[in-house]
């Protein structure tokens, strides 16, 4: 499970002293700052998609969630609002990023959609009520709270830093804890799992929620970015994230993952695109 950490861990190093020697600016405070904030929006959506990869499941609703996340903010998180009308947003913005998850969760598991349907479903659902709630770019953010949720220690952001916790607290309950024996069991072998107590329908159904959960921190990071409510800037964390699961060493038929290989296949992809400009490398690289 963790061979595929050490690889990554070896790679992202590798490019990092390349880069570097190619170009010094790369490791200046403020790159080094901005690099690890977009890490952090990525790795919070990856482990969700990981949660559900380890079913044997698949969430491609991640990216227009998150959009649909800095959307409802841009109504509600803007300057001038008062403290209960920005928390009444919080729990609004949470509250469709689950219901979303459990909409998704029922699908799958009650409607007997296959995944990619399923989530397919709500990717097209999403980002129409987005597109009709801001057919346009509007509603900026309040300085105040993007700048709450940008702040730093030193060079490294906070929300980096939840990203790496998050990413120990995680893994732990992967290996150790009944849920996490449960979302492996599950996506190893199904009928195994039922045999040996587990509640596969609440588990597959609760890791779609737990998937969608997670996507609103990353929509919250998202909205700290861009600053205004923007229905199309969210989209491209579907394949990002599954593409940072799959390097991590998750296996998409299920059971086999991990949090901390996932973060680190979002750091290499952060990386490489980051690491472009400083190599003076055109966008079709």
């Amino acid at each position: 499970d963790y061979l595929p950490s050490l690889v990554l861990a070896v790679v992202i190093v590798a490019l990092g002293i390349y880069t570097y020697g190619q170009n010094p600016r790369f490791t200046a405070t403020f790159n080094i700052t901005s690099l690890l904030t977009l890490l952090a929006a990525l790795a919070f959506i990856s482990f969700g998609q990981l949660i559900v990869i380890m079913t044997a499941g698949i969430d491609i609703s991640v990216g227009p969630l998150s959009g649909l996340v800095a959307v409802i903010a841009s109504f509600f998180l803007v300057e001038g609002k008062t403290t209960p009308v920005v928390v009444l947003g919080l729990a609004i913005m949470l509250g469709a990023a689950v219901t979303t998850g459990l909409i998704n969760g029922l699908m799958v598991r009650l409607g007997r959609f296959t995944a990619v349907a399923a989530t397919l479903v709500t990717y097209i659902g999403l980002q129409g009520i987005s597109l009709l709630l801001r057919p346009f770019q509007g509603g900026y953010i309040s300085a105040t709270i993007t700048d709450d949720i940008q702040k730093t220690v030193g060079p490294i952001p906070v929300a980096f830093l939840v990203a790496v916790a998050l990413a120990l607290g995680l893994e732990y309950c992967l290996r150790f804890t009944r849920w996490g024996l449960a979302l492996r069991a599950a996506g190893s072998r199904e009928q195994s799992a039922h045999r040996l107590g587990v509640r596969v329908n609440r588990t597959i159904v609760g890791a779609y929620v737990a998937c969608s959960a997670l996507t609103f921190l990353g929509g919250l990071m998202l909205m700290a970015q861009i600053g205004v409510g923007d229905p199309t800037q969210g989209v491209t964390y579907t394949l990002a994230s599954i593409t940072a699961v799959v390097l991590g060493g998750a296996s998409l038929f299920g059971g086999r993952g991990s949090f901390i290989g996932t973060l680190l296949g979002a750091a290499l992809l952060q990386e490489t695109i980051n690491a472009t400009t400083f190599l003076s490398l055109s966008q079709a690289w």
